[in-house]
């Protein structure tokens, strides 16, 4: 019989990495860019504060009560909002307390709310508590949006609006230091992400629309023109580019054709 045709066959043969290669080559962006890819990702559904789910689910939270004949006080209690609920368990992140604002006068009134002020205040001086609304205001006069890690900075950098009473604010735990700003630096501040926000700078032709657009970052990670002038529109409020453009890049930046709220203040 006739004996089968030769072929020609191209081999390669690999040559083994070496640890360093190897490491580098992990540590590659293509790689890690790979990886992310074969990643399974679950898409997950947001459901705000005022949706029916967000309703739904708090409804279960709350046990229907068991007293026959509740109390005047007890009926107050059982119609918490979710954010005073919340202040009850978390009282730096839920916000001022219960009837904080309207509180009648009284030395009876007014004791639920003294261990809260005190608890701000502890471990600083008078003079820290006297000095540290001057160091925010000046803060804030320069960046509207903040970090804690900024305001630290801030505290403690004697040519920044530091001293030598406001920095010892600087030396207090995060929940504390974060009841000081909010409650004693005497700036409308918003929390959203665990960002300050200035809500309000004392310029009418532009708080209009900054009042906007802090309301709809509480609610969403990121905004279109469209959401901003839409609310806009909603509230007859007239919108020019140059009004637009001062606002919302003083509170955003640009990420994936959409704005989204600044990660802090750029600081040297």
């Amino acid at each position: 019989g006739e004996e089968p045709a030769l072929r020609a066959v191209e081999v390669q043969v690999q040559k083994r990495e070496t640890e360093r290669q190897l490491q580098a080559r992990i540590n590659s962006y293509a790689y890690i860019s790979q990886k992310e890819e074969e990643e399974q990702w679950k898409d997950l559904k947001v459901h705000l504060q005022e949706s029916d789910v967000a309703y739904r689910l708090w409804d279960k939270l709350m046990a229907p009560s068991t007293d026959p004949h509740p109390t005047k006080d007890a009926k107050e209690r059982s119609y918490l909002s979710r954010l005073d609920y919340l202040h009850t368990f978390v009282p730096a992140i839920g916000g001022a307390a219960v009837g904080s604002e309207a509180a009648p006068s009284g030395d009876k009134a007014q004791a639920p709310s003294q261990p809260q002020v005190q608890a701000t205040a502890e471990g600083v001086s008078d003079a820290a508590k006297v000095a540290f609304p001057n160091a925010m205001k000046a803060l804030f006069s320069q960046h509207s949006v903040c970090s804690m890690a900024n305001v630290r900075q801030w505290l403690q950098d004697p040519k920044g609006g530091g001293n030598s009473a406001a920095r010892e604010a600087a030396t207090l735990t995060d929940q504390a230091l974060n009841s000081m700003v909010l409650e004693l630096s005497g700036l409308p501040l918003a929390c959203i992400r665990r960002m300050y926000v200035l809500k309000a700078t004392g310029k009418p032709e532009q708080d209009g629309l900054r009042k906007i657009v802090v309301d709809l970052l509480q609610d969403k990670e990121s905004l279109k023109r469209h959401d901003i002038m839409e609310a806009a529109n909603h509230q007859n409020l007239p919108v020019t580019d140059t009004l637009y453009n001062k606002v919302v890049k003083d509170l955003c930046v640009s990420r994936n054709q959409a704005w989204t709220l600044k990660f802090g203040a750029d600081m040297p």
